[in-house]
């Protein structure tokens, strides 16, 4: 059920207003744990789950499969805005971010590809048969990837 946008607008409020209050009180520098948002696309047999987390460089996003779960983990820092400015306003989320989702069926880690373009990781699966073990996703982009770029890591 989607919220009425007359309380989402309220509510977008007391998240400016409460944020406002933490950063009073902690400053600007604090760093706290943010939620991207996501969707699930179906396209013939394949599903595309695809989380905006624009301003986040591939090599601080991870994508794992861990049996049934998917699972979207990382990291966006806010650049400094220098001292000779400062931060009246911010509604930018930073900091640490994981979305897990279960999805019923084992995943084959062989079988998924992870895209980042234009701040949307889409993430392919195309199998979801039973995985062989828990496995890292390299995340691609539209460029050359270097190895200070590459999100893949061996699974042990």
């Amino acid at each position: 059920m989607a919220m009425h946008p007359q309380f989402a607008v309220r509510r977008n409020r007391l998240d400016s207003q409460f944020d406002a209050m933490i950063r009073d009180a902690f400053g600007n520098q604090l760093s706290v744990a943010w939620t991207p948002a996501a969707r699930f696309v179906q396209a013939g047999d394949d599903v595309y789950v695809e989380v905006e987390v624009p301003g986040t460089k591939p090599s601080d996003i991870a994508v794992e499969v861990l049996d049934d779960t998917l699972v979207v983990s990382g990291r966006r820092d806010m650049a400094d805005v220098g001292e000779d400015r400062k931060v009246v306003v911010n509604e930018m989320r930073s900091g640490t971010f994981r979305r897990e989702f279960k999805l019923g069926t084992r995943i084959d880690a062989d079988t998924v590809e992870a895209d980042y373009r234009e701040g949307i990781l889409q993430i392919k699966l195309s199998a979801l048969v039973a995985a062989h073990r828990p496995a890292r996703i390299q995340v691609r982009t539209d460029g050359p990837v270097t190895e200070s770029d590459s999100a893949v890591v061996a699974p042990e």
